[in-house]
């Protein structure tokens, strides 16, 4: 029976029990202090009580029996219990089997509390936790514990949760002696703790280090000074860490760190969309505020092995190690983008002295290439709660590469020259380069008609200096060719140049793709068309130029390139367009095969391709076999499980003025016509 009133709670013997559990209440809870309450406990599934509990950050599990005793509950609040928990966890981490004792001490009127975890291990027995002391309820002056805590080995990993978006995969042990005076709502806690093989991970760095020092606790402040810290190569920095909290709330963080050549990165784009790849420094990093706006003051030098990539093209391989990575995403469809970042709870300033240890590759976009160099420069940058990001400084190649390529039809590695620029202004989309490099090759002087006749030149092989120009924005940025002739003699260099519009942007886009894949000079199309396409893009151009060139490999052939950028509604395509027509045009086959580009996160590339083919059984074509392969319409619901569909069909056609004519027997004109 249970019996509920305004003055009195009072159960007879209930019993809950279920799959090996028991849970019994016998008694009273009143303002008689003589009433008594027990519960007793069989094998009782302790995890039952975390949603009481209700703390994310506090995880119980273990298998409680034994006895508690409740006595005086509006007054004294005297507690006994008798209790043992086997396999008991806190925060998914094994402590091993618990006991815990207490009993009312009627001469100091407190709780008398003896507890102990015993962890059995392959090596021996310890105690991670032993607390000894008294607990007083109610009002008190002098507070309400009075407990010596001892920590042996203690498994750190258990902290985890309290660290959470700040730190994660916190390992090692602790050991030491504390003492816990205060009262319930505010405790205070005073002791040294020295932590054993401990290591944890930034989590905004994805960096793991590790460290062993003796940590000092005092109320309000978790304190440590001058503690060396290692990555995982073995680089070191020293250590300053300070942890303040208003009676464990309000945590306020305060590190120092002094790096010499240590790791301070380790992402990838899952991990921050914003920073990822590697990179060692020396210097000073600072961070502070409460987890959930920290601030980071990072004043570093990049040393050897850092390698920073800016990965400006979506479709670049995210396996690299990339340092800085801008994700942009048209959501207006103007084409101006915007940035998406995951900063919440950061708040960045950092200076990072570039030397040339270090590393630059930059991916550009629409597949055009990518930069690899070194060299020097100061960039600042800033990134705030709200995802705004700032970035100043020049950065300035001493030398390295630039592997220009068209979706690996077209690729070529051209070496930078020194002086070549990038150069921040406020926003990531401000940034500017100025970057030339060159490419040299021996070509052919015979396909220029005024030098063809010329037996001193004709036929010659010439070295040439094919030189490509970046300018401007760095995320669509203005290119442009040009060529030199570096050992030719001054008549050979006003021939040359007499014969080609040097000016002309579509002409020098001809002679760079001529130059590049055939390694001559090129004269197959006329000035006038090329000075029409002049305001085309040079992407676009580019695709012109080598759709015309392609179709020159074969006359039977008809071979054609076409590309089309992505945006917001669209994905990214190349095609390539075959046809041809064979056995005196008998048969016909007509055809494309192409890549799509989704941008995404993920950047999916799908293979697609439409065949037709159509053969004439008799020369006028009225009999005809006919078969295909085509793309399923993705709005078609009846072709939602296949991509492409085939068919192969036989028609006959007949022409006919009156439908009485469609069942009249053809006369023979030809033995063609069979």
């Amino acid at each position: 029976d249970v019996i509920l009133d305004t003055t009195m709670i009072s159960v007879n013997n209930l019993i809950i029990s279920g799959k090996g559990q028991k849970l019994s209440l016998n008694g009273k809870i009143s303002k008689n202090k003589d009433d008594v309450f027990n519960l007793w406990f069989d094998h009782f599934d302790v995890s039952n009580l975390d949603a009481l509990i209700n703390r994310s950050d506090l995880n119980f599990d273990g298998i409680l029996s034994g006895k508690i005793t409740l006595t005086d509950f509006y007054s004294a609040r005297t507690i006994e219990s008798d209790l043992n928990i086997e396999k008991f966890s806190f925060n998914g981490e094994l402590m091993g089997d618990a006991r815990l004792l207490s009993r009312w001490d009627n001469e100091k009127s407190g709780l008398d509390i003896d507890a102990n975890i015993i962890y059995h291990g392959n090596v021996g027995n310890h105690n991670p936790i032993s607390i000894k002391g008294f607990i007083y309820p109610g009002e008190r002056k002098d507070g309400n514990f009075d407990l010596d805590i001892v920590l042996v080995n203690y498994k750190l990993a258990s902290l985890n949760p309290f660290l959470e978006g700040f730190a994660s995969n916190l390992k090692g042990m602790a050991s030491g002696k504390l003492r816990m005076d205060g009262t319930f709502e505010k405790p205070d806690i005073t002791g040294n703790i020295q932590l054993l093989r401990t290591q944890m991970k930034i989590d905004y760095l994805n960096v793991t280090y590790s460290f062993a020092d003796q940590v000092k606790i005092t109320p309000g402040l978790i304190a440590a000074s001058n503690i060396i810290v290692y990555d995982s190569l073995g680089n070191t920095g020293t250590l300053d860490f300070r942890l303040t909290h208003d009676f464990f709330r309000n945590m306020k963080l305060d590190i120092t760190v002094d790096a010499n050549k240590l790791a301070g990165l380790n992402t990838t784009y899952r991990q921050n969309e914003i920073f990822y790849g590697s990179a060692f420094a020396s210097g000073r990093v600072t961070i502070q505020g409460p987890f959930s706006d920290l601030r980071m003051n990072i004043r570093v030098r990049s040393e050897a092995n850092t390698n920073i990539y800016i990965p400006i093209n979506l479709a670049a391989d995210a396996s690299e190690n990339e340092y800085i990575r801008f994700n942009t995403r048209d959501v207006t469809g103007t084409g101006k983008y915007v940035f998406e970042a995951n900063t919440s709870g950061i708040n960045l300033d950092m200076l990072l002295d570039v030397t040339k240890d270090a590393n630059i590759q930059i991916f550009l976009p629409e597949d055009i290439g990518n930069i690899k160099g070194n060299g020097t420069g100061e960039i600042r940058m800033g990134i705030d709660t709200r995802g705004d990001i700032t970035m100043f400084g020049d950065y300035r190649m001493n030398e390295g590469t630039f592997l220009f390529s068209f979706r690996n039809i077209l690729n070529r590695v051209f070496s930078i020259e020194n002086g070549s620029v990038i150069s921040f202004r406020g926003s990531p989309y401000e940034a500017d380069i100025a970057l030339r490099a060159v490419y040299k090759l021996k070509a052919s002087l015979k396909s220029i008609p005024e030098i063809a006749d010329m037996p001193e030149y004709a036929g010659k092989s010439v070295p040439v200096n094919c030189i490509i120009s970046l300018k401007n924005n760095l995320y669509n940025p203005d290119i442009s060719f040009s060529f030199e002739l570096p050992e030719a003699d001054q008549n050979l260099r006003q021939l040359v140049y007499t014969s080609i519009d040097t000016t002309n942007e579509a002409v020098m886009t001809q002679q760079m793709v001529s130059l590049l894949l055939m390694k001559s000079f090129s004269f197959s199309g006329s000035n006038a068309n090329l000075a029409a396409s002049v305001g085309s893009s040079s992407i676009e151009m580019l695709t012109n130029q080598l759709s015309s060139m392609l179709s020159q490999i074969s006359k039977d052939v008809d071979i054609g390139l076409n590309y089309r950028a992505g945006d917001v509604l669209s994905s990214e395509e190349l095609e390539l367009a075959l046809s041809t027509h064979l056995f005196n045009d008998r048969v016909t086959i007509d055809g494309n095969l192409g890549v799509t580009t989704t941008a995404t996160t993920e950047n999916t590339n799908n293979l697609v391709g439409d065949v037709n083919i159509d053969v004439k059984i008799t020369q006028d074509g009225r009999f005809r076999v006919k078969a295909f392969n085509k793309t399923n319409n993705p709005f078609d619901l009846s072709s939602t499980y296949a991509t492409y569909k085939q068919g192969l069909g036989v028609y006959y056609r007949l022409e006919f003025d009156k439908f009485s004519e469609l069942f009249r027997r053809q006369k023979k004109k030809s033995p063609e016509a069979r």
